[in-house]
């Protein structure tokens, strides 16, 4: 009787979307675009690499193994934040599929200073800070009441 309801398939990109947001949410997570010169450092680069954001992520079909590509920012515990983030990535993903991933691998292809930090910085929003697996605080409700009305103005 349960074969009469149906499947549920999940598709790759979902993966890789659930882990790229995931991982953003970790404080020293940088969002950030390579350029030219970040591809011509490595032999395996191709061209669809050449102007790619990070953090990347790039799972296997059914979502068991997911490799994540990030910037970091300087100075950081580079060993605490990729356990952090291979954590919040495994949390997250069984959260919205309800399967965890078998491996998380997490791979560090920049460290950005604060500086740098801020200014590629493309919103005005503080991030939500992650307090327990599943849990985050979010943003004020002023601020979303506040754009209401200089809409409405």
């Amino acid at each position: 009787m349960a074969d009469d309801r149906g499947t549920l398939t999940i598709r790759r990109r979902v993966y890789e979307r659930l882990a790229q947001h995931a991982a953003l949410s970790v404080d020293d997570v940088v969002a950030q675009s390579t350029g030219l010169t970040a591809a011509f450092d490595d032999q395996t680069a191709t061209s669809a690499a050449l102007f790619r954001s990070l953090p990347h992520a790039m799972a296997r079909e059914d979502g068991a193994a997911i490799t994540l590509t990030v910037a970091l920012r300087w100075p950081t515990r580079v060993n605490d934040v990729c356990a952090m983030v291979r954590d919040v990535v495994s949390d997250d993903v069984l959260r919205f599929t309800g399967s965890r991933p078998e491996r998380v691998d997490v791979d560090v292809a920049q460290l950005v200073s604060g500086s740098a930090k801020e200014s590629a910085s493309t919103s005005t929003r503080p991030r939500p800070v992650r307090r327990r697996a599943g849990f985050i605080d979010l943003p004020p409700v002023g601020d979303s009441v506040d754009e209401v009305e200089a809409i409405g103005s």
